[in-house]
């Protein structure tokens, strides 16, 4: 079996460290206002209304808050989902590629139904939580079979 694309089992720990409070914290933020000391002025590959202009600015300021928080979101989703078990043999991998499979399956629906019952600029929030909700899906699936497989080894 080859897990060569794996990260070595340490970094699940790190991946859980980033990726709980990075969740929590984007979430907050969603809610509430982004803190001002993370507005910066950035270059911007295609800046706002650049259909509307002669000779749009690319350098724009905005609060980086959301998007850090969803990079390390997603940098610890990663790392939870692909590193190896201390025991890694082919049933764990094989309750991971189905996880990963089956997290597709409900990530694609989720998106197909918010596209047909969610409109307009809040469609803008399925987006970005779209790209979340593959790596909880299939860490939240992964777990749970590593657990229900645990449990009945111990009760045997």
């Amino acid at each position: 079996m080859n897990t060569n694309y794996l990260f070595p089992n340490y970094a699940k720990r790190i991946g859980w460290l980033l990726a709980v409070p990075s969740f929590i914290l984007l979430c907050l933020v969603i809610m509430t206002d982004s803190p001002d000391f993370m507005e910066f002025t950035v270059f911007s590959i295609i800046p706002d209304d650049f259909l509307n202009q002669e000779n749009p600015s690319y350098w724009v300021t905005n609060n980086l808050a959301d998007e850090v928080l969803t990079l390390t979101t997603i940098i610890g989703g990663l790392l939870i989902a692909f590193s190896k078990e201390k025991k890694e043999d082919e049933y764990i991998s094989e309750i991971r590629k189905s996880s990963v499979i089956w997290a597709v399956y409900v990530n694609y629906a989720l998106y197909m139904l918010a596209t047909i019952t969610i409109y307009g600029f809040d469609f803008l929030w399925v987006l970005q939580f779209n790209v979340l909700t593959l790596l909880i899906v299939l860490i939240v699936r992964y777990e749970w079979y590593k657990y229900q497989l645990k449990k009945s080894l111990y009760e045997e």
